[in-house]
């Protein structure tokens, strides 16, 4: 015997398709001081994608690096595993401030800390300086071919905000961005 469900839409008005008017609340909403919030949402602390797809050209490449027959470096994968963190921080800053009067225009990215206000441009900068210095301290302890590769990728991360000016193909360049990385494990 079988039985059919019937199974309805759900019926939803255009303020609930479009998400506007609901905030979901993130891990940094909840556990994070407040005064600490709008950094660690600057830096997309909550969106860990980006960190993610930094993080799988470093291990990756590591992976391959290993000797035969041997697992890889445990100390190198976490060294770059906080590379990967703390290298998408200062990208997405340096995208914010670049397109901060886009994005004041557009839903999605009206609420991001220095379109809405939350920040100056400057703390931004300031923010900005923080984050470079952190990265440095991991330069620091590679070898100086890391070193200078770790250097270029910066230019590459902050370069890519300017690509969606010049170019039709600005996920092509962030793609080679991101995979730079496999040149550093």
């Amino acid at each position: 015997m079988s039985s059919v469900i019937e199974v309805k839409p759900k019926k939803h008005d255009d303020k609930e398709k479009s998400g506007a008017g609901v905030k979901e609340a993130s891990w940094i909403d909840l556990y994070l001081p407040e005064e600490a919030r709008g950094y660690a949402k600057l830096a997309r602390l909550d969106k860990p994608i980006g960190t993610w797809l930094f993080a799988w050209s470093y291990m990756w490449s590591i992976a391959l690096a290993a000797d035969p027959g041997s697992l890889p470096s445990f100390e190198m994968m976490a060294l770059f595993g906080c590379k990967a963190l703390v290298l998408r921080g200062p990208a997405c800053t340096i995208n914010d401030l670049f397109d901060r009067d886009i994005d004041r225009k557009v839903e999605r990215t009206r609420l991001r800390p220095l379109a809405s206000g939350l920040f100056t441009p400057f703390q931004g900068i300031q923010f900005l300086g923080l984050q470079l210095l952190l990265l440095l301290g991991i330069l620091l302890q590679l070898n100086n071919y890391s070193r200078v590769l770790g250097a270029l990728s910066l230019l590459l991360n902050f370069s890519y905000p300017l690509m969606t000016r010049f170019t039709h193909w600005p996920q092509a360049f962030l793609g080679f961005t991101i995979n730079w990385g496999a040149l550093l494990g």
